[in-house]
């Protein structure tokens, strides 16, 4: 009996050191990905008053209409091959990884050379046709061949969060900001070359460390179709998803450019491009704990999952209020003093943060639970929403209406997902 009664106390003993182990692993981890979010973004925020200072709200407006389409030629390019790769990564063998990760990364260079192709013939025809007032060159070419080299990027940054070195990941993220912020005030500042100089300051290290993320993990041309036929059938819907979330989030610049205000537009960018600071906390946060709400799921351990998810969306609330509220002196500052009229669209725009930290985690519940077609069918609707929504309050209310479009979007989209979850939860289709 005393044996019995030791054995059990020196299991208990055990996991217990074993789950303070992993929390303190976890909180390690956490304040690596917060570090290398701080400096990334304190990078930014320390270069953009002197970009603010050079570039003018034309130049802005240039930089926001381009740059809003990358939410609809992601999804093309890179075709969520990582997606695959994130969602299996914990169901391969360990011996197998890197021979799946090899035959991805060979699929990602045919298909993102592919798809940057078709991106760049189709925008060309769609500026004719809709008689966009920006030249389609050079802009598009500068601004849309970075997605191409950033699918290796975000690869080699899934891998190390995937794997929990979150050294390296400070190391990578810190390097890319670093070489970011170099080519800005050498393009933007030095040699005053506007909009043009800002996207050549993107394109530059994109390439650089986007080359050197493909060889840092290939190691060999092993091309396995069984796998490469899998992860097309994964991605497809999650890709269609992807690019229907452009309507979501992008799509009220194309409608906004009509409008013929480059100087209101270009405030109206400069708060999405301010208020998108706060999109920082939501990807350190969520990065920390990726791995494990995928690991969640596959285990079904649903008390986890859902602490998991408050846990993320309530860290995320956080900055979002202490930013709202001390908006003017902020944008005041990291403007130069020059675009403080765009603090009432960054105040707006901003309240979107909380609501689409929900989506997202109920997204990602259900990509993780393997339903990515009802994640598209979601998105569909989501899409012809939005679209609508939009139209009416940007022809009703202009730039104020679409800015607090994308917060009452993403409220309508966190509704339509979680509406899925609760079916399945009434019906017990899924443990939750």
């Amino acid at each position: 009996m005393h044996k019995n009664l030791y054995i059990i106390i020196r299991k208990n003993t055990e996991e217990i050191f074993k789950r303070i182990s992993r929390l303190k692993l976890h909180i390690k981890n956490l304040s690596l990905y917060l570090i290398a979010s701080v400096v990334s973004s304190a990078i930014g925020i320390i270069i953009n008053p002197f970009l603010a200072a050079k570039l003018s709200p034309e130049d802005y407006a240039i930089i926001g209409y381009f740059s809003s389409f990358n939410l609809l030629f992601l999804p093309i390019i890179s075709f969520s091959l990582l997606s695959y790769y994130s969602r299996n990564y914990f169901l391969i063998k360990e011996s197998e990884r890197q021979s799946i990760l090899n035959t991805l990364l060979a699929a990602q260079v045919i298909i993102g050379f592919l798809g940057l192709v078709f991106v760049l013939i189709g925008f060309y025809f769609y500026t004719k046709i809709a008689q966009v007032n920006f030249s389609f060159y050079p802009y598009a070419y500068l601004c849309f061949v970075p997605i191409f080299f950033n699918c290796f990027y975000n690869f080699l940054l899934t891998e190390q969060k995937m794997k929990m070195q979150a050294k390296s990941f400070l190391f990578i993220m810190i390097i890319n900001t670093i070489l970011h912020a170099f080519f800005a005030i050498i393009y933007v500042v030095v040699l005053h070359q506007g909009a043009t100089g800002r996207f050549w300051a993107i394109l530059i290290p994109s390439a650089f460390v986007g080359i050197y993320s493909f060889f840092k993990m290939f190691s060999q041309f092993k091309f396995d179709m069984n796998i490469f036929k899998d992860a097309i059938k994964f991605g497809w819907p999650i890709s269609l998803s992807a690019i229907l979330y452009y309507f979501l989030s992008g799509v009220d610049r194309a409608m906004l450019e009509k409008l013929n205000d480059n100087k209101t537009f270009g405030y109206y960018n400069v708060a999405i491009q301010i208020a998108g600071y706060l999109y920082i906390f939501y990807t350190a946060i969520s990065q920390t704990f990726e791995p494990d709400i995928y690991k969640t799921i596959t285990e079904n351990n649903t008390n986890k999952l859902k602490k998991l998810v408050l846990g993320i969306v309530s860290l995320n609330a956080l900055p979002t209020i202490l930013f709202i509220i001390f908006a003017y002196p902020v944008i005041k500052i990291l403007t130069y003093g020059r675009y403080i009229d765009s603090t009432q669209f960054a105040q707006i725009i901003a309240i979107k943060h909380i609501p689409m930290a929900i989506c997202f985690m109920v997204s990602n519940i259900i990509i993780g639970y393997g339903y990515p077609k009802v994640e598209l069918i979601n998105r569909v609707f989501g899409a012809l929403i939005s679209v609508l929504l939009f139209q009416f309050l940007i022809n009703r209310f202009g730039f104020t209406g679409a800015a607090w479009g994308q917060s009452v979007i993403f409220i309508l989209m966190t509704i339509i997902s979680g509406s899925f979850l609760i079916y399945k939860i009434k019906f017990k289709k899924v443990s939750l």
